[in-house]
């Protein structure tokens, strides 16, 4: 559950963020028919600030959408035994076509325990070539 706070957390702030932005530059375009510069500048400068935090949010949401913790930009596109040799306990599952898909656990990842929960297991989906294509976490095979 904490892990959907953290998404719907982040979820309101780039909605607030670019919602700011556009009342400052509402703002910002008022205070210069009624030809106040200065004005206009710092609420400009307020809009730019506020889109780059949305901006940066919404990456960051982009980038971790399996788990918080977990960039998974980090394995999209890199070869799975690229993958194996880094992570000890690494398990894979080849089909005879050469895909499949291996699971880790996001300890092993992380570096950090945490309390037992559906996302303990991070699976990385992988073509013929050992190029993976989509991530996801999820509960342990077996658990």
């Amino acid at each position: 559950m904490e892990i959907a706070m953290i998404y719907i957390i982040v979820n309101l702030l780039i909605g607030t963020s670019l919602l700011v932005a556009v009342g400052l530059l509402i703002a910002a375009s008022a205070a210069h028919k009624k030809g106040k510069k200065i004005a206009k500048k710092r609420l400009n400068i307020c809009a730019a600030i506020a889109l780059i935090f949305g901006s940066g949010l919404f990456l960051w949401r982009v980038s971790h959408h399996s788990f918080p913790m977990i960039n998974d930009w980090q394995f999209i596109g890199r070869n799975i035994y690229d993958i194996e040799e880094k992570y000890d306990g690494l398990h894979l599952y080849v089909s005879d076509s050469g895909s499949g898909k291996a699971t880790l656990s996001t300890e092993k990842i992380t570096g950090y325990m945490s309390v037992p929960s559906e996302f303990d297991a991070y699976y990385m989906y992988f073509d013929e070539n050992g190029t993976i294509y989509k991530t996801q976490c999820g509960i342990p095979v077996g658990g």
